[in-house]
């Protein structure tokens, strides 16, 4: 049986990408920091679908916590077929009057909290590889100024670099690093006024719109693309994007 972790599984699209891997018959292992109940509920509806899985409760941004879910892992036999970085710690507000508190609780969940779990879990995949596959944001590859969320920008783009990075480091292990990058969806907290105006497809993104790009991602259609970033985002951002290409 395949295995899959995904941190942050308990809410939102980290909780529709367990269900999507428990229907198809993963293992799935729902990590959660605070959301207990939340992840429990998850659980129940994978086993209720026929799947199977466990939690796995600790705070990313903290080393000592990632070495204890790899070790958790490991006391119980288990290796990995796939990890997805999904969890993204997001807050507003202008630069200048950005608490330090703040900014690095988003830098060391976003950035450092999905090195920590690429440096401690990668050994345990198998010789047959598998992939791992870090949620970003779209635009984080324009450089582009954003003093309103400068903080959960830096973590992404610095994100973006982790991702090219280790799928050139891990090649050898025949394990693929990609990144998917949704622009907003319809469960996005931030949901712009005028959806039409701002994106150019005209709509918000479905959760099966991500779902759809982990399945090619992962599949053997998929097999020779590796540090990649693609955006499912309905041209969100494109003009930007490419006035910085």
């Amino acid at each position: 049986m395949k295995k899959v972790l995904i941190t942050g599984a308990a809410k939102r699209l980290g909780k529709d990408l367990a269900i999507h891997f428990g229907k198809q018959g993963f293992f799935v292992w729902i990590h959660y920091k605070n959301s207990k109940k939340e992840a429990e509920d998850v659980l129940k509806l994978i086993i209720s679908l026929g799947g199977t899985g466990e939690l796995i409760q600790g705070d990313i941004s903290q080393y000592s916590q990632v070495k204890a879910i790899a070790e958790n892992i490991r006391l119980k036999g288990n290796t990995l077929n796939i990890l997805i970085n999904n969890v993204g710690k997001y807050a507003t507000g202008d630069i200048t009057q950005f608490s330090i508190k703040n900014f690095n609780s988003i830098i060391n969940t976003n950035l450092l909290g999905s090195y920590y779990m690429i440096q401690e879990l990668h050994p345990l995949f198998n010789q047959e590889g598998g992939n791992i596959i870090n949620i970003g944001y779209t635009g984080i590859n324009s450089l582009a100024a954003s003093k309103h969320a400068t903080a959960y920008s830096i973590s992404k783009t610095g994100l973006y670099i982790l991702n090219t990075s280790y799928a050139e480091a891990l090649a050898e292990k025949n394990i693929r690093v990609n990144m998917i990058s949704p622009g907003h969806l319809q469960n996005s907290i931030d949901l712009p006024k005028d959806i039409k105006t701002s994106i150019p497809l005209g709509r918000p993104g479905k959760p099966k719109d991500i779902l759809n790009l982990v399945d090619f991602i992962i599949s053997s259609n998929a097999t020779y693309i590796t540090g990649q970033n693609i955006e499912v985002a309905g041209g969100y951002m494109m003009s930007l994007n490419t006035h910085n290409t």
